[in-house]
């Protein structure tokens, strides 16, 4: 049976005797639902491609927010160290300054000073 593609070629195929108009609207019928399944099909496809590649890009940007969040993380860190080090030798020279057998050194052998003897002590007396 020849397919029929516009309304006249219809009409002819009606009015002869073995037009079988059952069997043209089942075929007609048919092909409709196979592009509706046609374009189901590539929108389904679509959709789902666009969701992985959506995912995909999820994926790629939370695992770079986690590799920055780790590189400060580790940054931070050795800042950290650094900063404890520091400080630890600042509470070493504090502890030097603050020692009275370097203060009382310093002061005999830079500044020349001694110990009063006990003819340079004068009490006073208050009332």
């Amino acid at each position: 049976m020849a397919k029929i593609t516009n309304l006249d070629d219809f009409k002819k195929k009606k009015d002869d005797s073995d037009f079988d108009e059952n069997k043209y609207f089942d075929n007609l019928r048919q092909s409709k639902e196979k592009r509706k399944k046609s374009k189901f099909l590539k929108d389904f496809k679509f959709i789902f491609l666009f969701t992985l590649i959506l995912c995909l890009l999820l994926v790629m940007y939370r695992y770079s927010r986690v590799s920055n969040l780790n590189y400060e993380y580790y940054k931070q860190k050795n800042e950290l160290q650094d900063l404890k080090k520091a400080n630890r030798k600042l509470e070493i020279q504090l502890e030097s300054k603050k020692n009275i057998r370097i203060i009382e050194q310093k002061a005999k052998e830079d500044l020349n000073m001694v110990y009063p003897k006990d003819e340079n002590i004068y009490y006073i007396k208050v009332d």
